[in-house]
């Protein structure tokens, strides 16, 4: 009777150490490969506000358009990015780390499918960041 609880009881570590060892395999790369996706979606806003939005507030402005609060937010937003786009270097630098990090912790603790989950959740909120803001605009210029 103890001998087959002993075995139950290895047999149940050896899963888990199983389970740990594919956690450990996928948690780095999948962590490392979201991250870097992650940080290009970022560079592909920020590039948006700092040389598309531009060229639309140059067409509004030379039509003397009147536009919506949320045309006013976006225009403001890519003046702040032009202005300080020095001070959005190490704002992404740790945003990326944090990123990183997190995935990570996810892949270890949760297992891989968590982090897909999570890095394509994340990569969707970053791409509507661009998607959002250029429908405002086109729908400003379409008025």
């Amino acid at each position: 009777m103890k001998q087959k609880v002993k075995n139950e009881i290895n047999v149940e570590s050896a899963k888990e150490a199983a389970r740990e060892a594919h956690r450990e395999r996928w948690a780095t790369p999948l962590a490392a490969s979201f991250t870097v996706l992650h940080c290009l979606a970022m560079f592909v806003i920020v590039g948006w506000w700092y040389f598309g939005v531009p060229q639309y507030k140059k067409i509004f402005d030379d039509f003397g358009m009147a536009l919506s609060p949320m045309a006013v937010f976006e225009i403001q937003v890519s003046d702040l990015v032009v202005n300080y786009w020095y001070g959005l270097v190490p704002v992404i630098g740790a945003a990326t780390f944090a990123d990183f990090l997190l995935l990570r912790w996810t892949g270890r603790n949760l297992g891989p499918g968590y982090v897909l989950a999570f890095g394509i959740c994340l990569t969707l909120l970053l791409l509507t960041g661009i998607g959002i803001p250029w429908y405002v605009l086109r729908t400003e210029f379409a008025r």
